[in-house]
């Protein structure tokens, strides 16, 4: 029995191998098919991840989330890279709602392919919606810069979104940033002020240093303005 399970695990490594090929040189239906034939673990799941990325398979991809989560399988910056680059050359919404449903794999709390994904959509509605449940979910600073940075577009409902948040939300410094942020595309360039100066009070972030000093700048306050640009700088830094 012992030969039998060394011949069957010399036969497996040598399929492995010829996976880990066929995946590296795009040899898509040949390393799908033999997958197919394998036992499900990490190291099949690991190839899986790679392929489904290559071959664009979203859906596919999406349904790997269990086993990823099964065998503590991480995405790597290549992975994320790879998604990003997907995303990046995508013309219709269409094909953007199936790469989004694969961020379901995302398991290190990194939000940076979901703000991609709604800097990308065409339909800014989606965009504000994805936004808003992720805020309420987890209210980082990038993610209220995201939602703030949609624009013109849908500005009365993230106005009126602000003030739902704003008992919620009032110690946020990036919540604060935000609303000043929306107040000033609507023209209210004061209360905008008040929220970056409440921002800033909290946080000395250089998002809020940087639209301070358009701000300022917009009001013909040069040197204030260079001011705040010099520490948006540094900040960077």
């Amino acid at each position: 029995q012992s030969a039998i399970d060394a011949g069957q695990d010399y036969v497996t490594a040598a399929r492995l191998g010829l996976v880990k090929d066929a995946v590296a040189n795009d040899e898509f239906a040949f390393a799908q098919e033999t997958l197919d034939t394998l036992p499900v673990n990490g190291t099949t799941t690991s190839l899986k991840l790679e392929l489904f990325i290559k071959m664009r398979k979203w859906k596919d991809l999406a349904a790997l989330s269990k086993d990823l989560v099964k065998y503590d399988i991480i995405l790597t910056q290549d992975h994320k890279n790879s998604l990003r680059a997907a995303l990046a050359g995508m013309q219709t919404d269409t094909e953007r709602h199936l790469w989004r449903s694969a961020l379901s794999i995302m398991q290190d709390g990194d939000e940076s392919l979901l703000i991609a994904y709604c800097r990308t959509v065409s339909d800014q509605d989606i965009a504000e919606k994805v936004l808003r449940r992720e805020i309420d979910k987890r209210a980082s600073p990038a993610l209220f810069i995201a939602y703030a940075d949609l624009g013109q577009t849908n500005l009365p409902v993230r106005l009126k979104q602000l003030e739902s948040w704003a008992r919620k939300f009032a110690d946020n410094a990036a919540y604060r940033c935000c609303a000043g942020t929306l107040y000033y595309l609507s023209d209210r360039p004061e209360l905008a002020l008040a929220e970056y100066q409440k921002s800033l009070e909290m946080d000395s972030s250089a998002q809020a240093h940087y639209r301070l000093a358009l701000l300022l700048a917009d009001r013909g306050d040069k040197q204030d303005s260079m001011e705040q640009f010099k520490l948006a700088l540094k900040g960077d830094n």
